[in-house]
């Protein structure tokens, strides 16, 4: 990146003590919050730093009921991002048939791991 003469920065800018509501003051049914949120300026819960919520993403919560976010968007994708699966590979055995395959499902999980041909039978 630096070759290409890309800008880049881990140091963000944000802000932080500006907050018109606090996350606590969120009600947690959507139906209950009032379309003035998207004027006002949050704290997120984790980091503290304010975001506000747009009229996209407001209109996105309404229609699918989901309560308003007591995050930022930031500490939203690393929480994402840490249920993600690994990128690792481990060793393990078929729970039908015992071959030895690769997967991204670490041995002390207890999900049960199947080879593609037992999966298939599995499902099909």
């Amino acid at each position: 990146m630096l070759k290409r003469n890309w800008r880049f920065s881990d140091a963000l800018p944000y802000t932080t003590g500006r907050e018109t509501l606090r996350p606590e003051s969120i009600p947690d049914d959507i139906a209950d919050v009032p379309d003035t949120i998207m004027q006002e300026v949050l704290a997120c819960q984790t980091c503290e730093r304010n975001y506000k919520i747009t009229p996209q993403e407001f209109a996105f919560y309404r229609q699918m009921p989901c309560p308003v976010p007591r995050q930022c968007p930031d500490c939203r994708h690393l929480a994402r991002f840490r249920r993600k699966t690994p990128t690792r590979l481990w060793t393990r055995t078929c729970d039908q048939c015992g071959t030895r395959i690769r997967t991204t499902f670490a041995p002390e999980r207890p999900e049960k791991i199947y080879c593609r041909a037992c999966y298939l039978k599995e499902v099909y």
